[in-house]
């Protein structure tokens, strides 16, 4: 190897590295899928609420009294015959009686080369809270997986570059 690119390799590595930490990010592989986050956030694994995962920010004041998270819920679909269109369809029926006040303002369905996916972005209320909440959600080998970000209406623009990151690191084994 010569002195050139030895150098080259060295300041490509240094980039790398360097780049790493300023993302910040931490990677977990679990449930058929793998996933970043940042490592400023909370992780939960305890399968609260049916999630596989749940992700929560920081709270931004000390009178905040909601956490904005991520979470991931993989459902088994296979006594079902349900294809993507079909669990839209049947999701966005359980978001109305779920959701306080549904406005849908987005739902389109995407694809970014590796896999077909629907995302979905929705306000409404529940309990004190006025809500704006993405979903990203897909059906592989009779599986969906669900990525849910839930923010306070006000408070959405603040993390959604950062939970754009988060989905789009989502991989499925």
């Amino acid at each position: 190897m010569n002195k050139t690119h030895f150098l080259i390799t060295i300041f490509i590595s240094l980039y790398f590295c360097i780049h790493s930490q300023e993302k910040g990010l931490e990677s977990i592989h679990k449930d058929g899928y793998t996933i970043e986050y940042p490592n400023n956030w909370e992780i939960n694994e305890s399968g609260m609420m049916g999630t596989s995962l749940l992700l929560f920010s920081n709270t931004s004041t000390e009178s905040d009294t909601f956490r904005e998270n991520v979470n991931i819920i993989v459902q088994d679909l296979s006594e079902y015959d349900l294809d993507l269109d079909s669990f839209t369809k049947l999701s966005e029926a359980q978001l109305k009686t779920m959701i306080t006040d549904l406005k849908i303002l987005k739902n389109i369905k995407l694809n970014n080369n590796k896999t077909e996916y629907q995302d979905i972005i929705y306000t409404g209320k529940q309990g004190k809270f006025d809500l704006k909440v993405k979903q990203r959600y897909c059906v592989i080998n009779k599986k969906s997986f669900i990525l849910t970000f839930t923010s306070e209406v006000n408070d959405y623009d603040q993390y959604i570059s950062t939970v754009e990151k988060i989905f789009d690191s989502f991989e499925i084994d």
